[in-house]
């Protein structure tokens, strides 16, 4: 039995790859910087991979055999076995796969998993699969030479120019001087509650101070509608999330020196315990 040893330096995911959503992946299929493939050798991803920052990955979008797109960040590469070869494989370093009819929500996330010549990788699963099962996209070799091979019924789509990335609406920053504005809480967060739960958190904040938006779960990868209010100060926000039997109310204060976090309070049916969101996208 061969056992095999790979050492991955994990890191935070780079914040180009999370501004990318399922509506923008549709569009950018159909700009010049991508181009449709039914097989990437290993010289074209290793020659794509300044195409999405950072880089060092080549950034490819997929329609799974599911309808599902997916936004991937594939690295080729080899691994020395326990036996001292190096046997070829394609790392996944990042990819989402999207649920259908939702702007973020999605059905499978991950990071550093390898796909070796005979199996393949499911992206609505999220796992490697041998052959005879089936996936959307499959590593291949054949005399030393890798590729990346898309199964019958996927799509895939190679990045081979600067990807373009969508607006990032600035509401204004708040800087200890100006008079604080309620639209300063518009942007996306990284919601931490009670150390029990995490995921993303987007706010919208109407005229009338009304907070209106999503909140996608780490766990599932479901949305969840949120809705609030800001006040009665300025810097002050409730709001709460609506989950299938219940609803989370939370209660903070956005820190009026730069805006970069909210911290406060979250009760759900009579325990009370407490959250913060670092600010991610303005």
């Amino acid at each position: 039995m061969i056992f095999w040893l790979l050492t991955l330096v994990l890191s935070a995911p780079p914040a180009p790859f999370d501004r990318l959503q399922r509506l923008e992946l549709a569009g950018l299929v159909q700009t010049p910087s991508f181009k449709a493939v039914d097989k990437v050798s290993e010289l074209d991803l290793a020659g794509n991979d300044r195409q999405l920052a950072p880089g060092g990955a080549a950034f490819v979008v997929a329609k799974t055999r599911g309808g599902r797109y997916a936004k991937i960040r594939l690295i080729p590469g080899r691994l020395k076995s326990a036996s001292g070869n190096l046997e070829p494989m394609i790392l996944v370093e990042q990819f989402v796969t999207f649920k259908d009819g939702d702007l973020k929500a999605f059905v499978a996330n991950g990071e550093n998993r390898a796909i070796f010549p005979g199996t393949e990788f499911d992206l609505d699963l999220g796992q490697v699969v041998p052959e005879r099962i089936g996936g959307d996209i499959r590593c291949a070799s054949k005399e030393g030479n890798l590729a990346l091979e898309v199964c019958p019924g996927a799509k895939l789509w190679l990045a081979i120019g600067n990807v373009p990335l969508p607006p990032n609406p600035d509401p204004g920053v708040p800087n200890g001087n100006d008079k604080f504005q309620a639209s300063w809480f518009r942007g996306t967060y990284r919601l931490h509650d009670d150390g029990r739960r995490s995921g993303e958190l987007s706010l919208l904040v109407m005229d009338d101070g009304e907070i209106k938006g999503k909140y996608f779960s780490d766990k599932d990868g479901a949305s969840y509608e949120v809705q609030g209010r800001v006040g009665p100060q300025l810097h002050q926000i409730q709001f709460g999330i609506r989950f299938p039997r219940t609803e989370q109310i939370y209660q903070g204060f956005l820190f009026t020196g730069d805006g970069d976090a909210i911290a406060g309070t979250s009760k759900i049916g009579d325990r009370e315990t407490g959250f913060y969101a670092k600010r991610v996208i303005r």
